[in-house]
């Protein structure tokens, strides 16, 4: 699984506890703070979908485009 990190700043309002938070470029953060990320430009980059990560460890799975 591929481990996407921050290449910029952002703030985001924590769902659970309703803080504002700054992710910092470098960090991790917690998939449910990352869906909150939603400019691809903050990341180091793309996130592949599921089923291309499902064809790049069997490639016999075939990936449907619609």
């Amino acid at each position: 699984m591929q481990v996407r990190r921050l290449i910029a700043a952002v703030y985001v309002k924590d769902p659970t506890t309703h803080e504002d938070l700054i992710l910092l470029p470098g960090e991790s953060p917690a998939p449910e703070i990352a869906a909150l990320v939603t400019n691809p430009d903050a990341w180091d980059g793309p996130l592949q979908d599921f089923g291309e990560n499902l064809q790049a460890e069997d490639p016999a799975i075939p990936v449907g485009t619609g």
